[in-house]
């Protein structure tokens, strides 16, 4: 016998979709998500909210589960979309290592990038941030503050992406600390699916 470990061994991990869903642009029912993944061989797949958040079971790395998954999206869905991800454990430290405790969780955000970025680089992003904005990298995972919320800062994904040169996607607080407790322990995947 080989050394594959069974289904229910296989670490839990998170796909964040870039860019779906957002102003009428790239939409895909999270109903569609499932058999895309389950054709890639993930298992337990199942969504979070509209925002392209795919909780799944898979013993490969989560850089080999984006990259089928997005070769999959092209073929099935006809859709050219970035994937970003992350292990249980990985999503677990993000939230362990929140820069700003005390602040109001709707002004904190996480900025999921598809590799460490230079220091530098983000140095000269930490300057294009207004008053009271902030921009902390911890391992792969650019934390932002933003008191006068995501949609007025120039910390963009866009400016993000293009400062970084990497691929990114955000999430606000409360999905990234609901991701990391949906998969936290080894127990089944209890998701909701919501269209």
């Amino acid at each position: 016998m080989g050394s594959r470990r069974r289904p229910a061994e296989q670490p839990l991990q998170i796909s964040l979709l870039r860019g779906i869903n957002v102003g009428g642009n790239r939409r895909i029912a999270m109903q569609q998500l499932r058999p895309v993944y389950e054709s890639i061989g993930c298992r337990d797949v199942a969504t979070h909210l509209q925002s392209g958040n795919v909780v799944l079971r898979d013993e490969r790395t989560p850089d080999q589960v984006s990259e089928a998954a997005e070769t999959a999206i092209q073929r099935d869905l006809g859709l050219d979309v970035r994937v970003i991800g992350r292990t249980a454990r990985e999503v677990a430290a993000t939230v362990a290592a929140d820069p700003w405790p005390e602040a109001d969780r709707d002004a904190r955000h996480v900025v999921f990038l598809s590799r460490a970025p230079d220091a530098g680089a983000v140095a000269a992003l930490r300057d294009a941030a207004a008053a009271g904005e902030a921009a902390e990298l911890v391992g792969r995972d650019l934390h932002l503050l933003l008191p006068h919320g995501s949609g007025r800062t120039k910390l963009s994904q866009g400016l993000i992406e293009r400062r970084l040169r990497v691929v990114a996607t955000a999430r606000n607080w409360r999905t990234v600390t609901k991701l990391a407790e949906l998969t936290a322990g080894d127990g089944a995947v209890q998701v909701s699916s919501r269209r």
